[in-house]
């Protein structure tokens, strides 16, 4: 039978209002002792299942590291031969794309003549041979080392397709109504811009490969061979005027934003400084009306071709 505590302590002679104190005190006393007990065989507990736990996760560890061992020797020993392989070809590419960028930038503000008699002519045409070249380079680095282990790596080989298309193609110039396709005049057919970029490739022993130097470049023109496969890129580029050449000046514009957009990406986390091109402005340069009229769809299109992939 369960006694009432308040009616047992009343009956020792204790007040009512004494008794309700006496035995909120023993139960809190109860309550204190039997949590004390309960929180005991709590931390027991928890103890034990953090020890299995934590000899859980070894057994774990342990066995992912033994079934992915090959995986993570492969994809270190592929880093480091892709690294050794386009490492410094990536940066030379960054110093390429911010160069083109800087001249296509100023051209409006500097319509000096683009040909070989000058300097800013010869400049102008090497800045945009290096990136072909590099580009070109990069690929056939790739070739021999997984790049599948690095995400730049892949946005180098994206920005090369995208770099020949816009030199090429008719989507990034809107499928302009004065495009002329049977000869290179705003345009160079995609397979010779391979050409070109291998013309300046300097082979040094059996195994290295680089793009040759500007001086090196300038000293090359005197080579009737060399000049010969740089003549479309020549050709089309001494041609250049933003008034009598407005596709010309959409596809510089574009690949401008191009090596902006590669800067931004790979670039500025290795130090180089972006800036931001606004493709309208660069393009409203030029006096021809369609394009004028059709401003924004150029820059979507030039959107659109960066972000193709591959």
């Amino acid at each position: 039978m369960e006694v009432d505590i308040v009616t047992f302590i009343s009956s020792l002679g204790v007040s009512s209002f004494a008794a309700v104190w006496l035995t909120k005190l023993l139960v809190s006393h109860r309550l204190k002792k039997d949590l004390q007990v309960h929180r005991v065989e709590l931390e027991k507990s928890l103890d034990a299942f953090k020890g299995k736990q934590n000899g859980q996760v070894r057994k774990d560890v342990e066995l992912y590291l033994k079934q992915h061992d090959a995986d993570i020797k492969y994809n270190f020993e592929a880093r480091a031969r892709l690294y050794h392989a386009i490492g410094p070809l990536k940066f030379q590419l960054l110093l390429a794309a911010r160069d083109f960028k800087v001249r296509v930038s100023e051209m409006p503000r500097n319509p000096y003549s683009i040909n070989l008699d000058g300097h800013y002519g010869k400049s102008t045409i090497y800045r945009l041979a290096r990136l072909l070249c590099l580009s070109e380079l990069i690929e056939s680095k790739v070739a021999y080392a997984d790049f599948a282990v690095d995400d730049s790596s892949i946005k180098l080989l994206e920005f090369k397709k995208s770099l020949f298309v816009m030199l090429s193609g008719s989507k990034v110039i809107c499928h302009h109504p004065k495009a002329n396709w049977k000869t290179q005049k705003e345009h160079i057919f995609f397979d010779v811009l391979s050409n070109i970029g291998n013309a300046l490739v300097v082979h040094e022993g059996q195994s290295i490969m680089r793009c040759m130097s500007f001086s090196e470049f300038s000293d090359e023109l005197v080579n009737i061979d060399f000049v010969n496969k740089l003549s479309p890129l020549v050709d089309v580029m001494s041609g250049f005027c933003l008034k009598d050449t407005p596709i010309l000046w959409v596809r510089l514009s574009c690949i401008a934003v191009l090596c902006n957009k590669l800067i931004d990406e790979i670039g500025r986390p290795v130090g180089f400084k972006y800036t931001s091109i606004d493709l309208v402005s660069l393009l409203k340069n030029s006096d021809d009306k369609y394009i004028h009229c059709k401003a924004d769809k150029y820059v979507r299109l030039c959107r659109e071709t960066m972000s193709e992939g591959l």
